[in-house]
């Protein structure tokens, strides 16, 4: 593994539910994560968030903040994923688009904390923390320790 890749993944919560995409990992099994992805040459950062949401959920966004900094391992990259807390403008969920069928998404939707029980989820924290903390202006960025991902 020798290639990077920089990536802005969004966080956004709803009603006590999540938006997370439903993917695949080489042995068939399901992982979710939340929508975004990698960063094009010369596109700020925000821009990349806004436009890889709307790609893959059809939801219109504003990123409010920078809550982690994820470190993932996969088979493919060492991607440096930046974890923005969202807040919905406009749009309405599409659980399956053709930019996201191209990556790979299987499903696109809104989960709770319990629908996620005993799943594999990127990022993991979202299973290990109340998610109304991530809204409040206390919020410190944390810098996950690198992880392993199945993908």
């Amino acid at each position: 593994m020798n290639q990077y890749r920089i990536s802005a993944s969004g966080i956004i919560i709803h009603r006590q539910k999540v938006v997370l995409a439903q993917c695949k990992d080489p042995d068939g099994k399901s992982f979710f994560v939340g929508p975004g992805g990698g960063i094009e040459q010369n596109e700020p950062i925000e821009q990349a968030l806004i436009r890889e949401i709307k790609e893959e959920t059809r939801l219109d966004i504003q990123p409010i903040k920078i809550l982690l900094i994820e470190d993932l391992l996969t088979t493919k990259y060492r991607i440096l994923k930046i974890w923005f807390w969202c807040e919905i403008l406009g749009g309405t969920l599409a659980q399956q688009t053709d930019e996201a069928i191209a990556e790979g998404i299987i499903d696109v939707n809104w989960y709770s904390k319990e629908e996620l029980t005993n799943k594999t989820v990127y990022p993991a924290i979202l299973l290990a923390t109340d998610w109304d903390l991530f809204a409040q202006e206390n919020w410190q960025t944390q810098c996950l320790p690198p992880v392993k991902a199945v993908f």
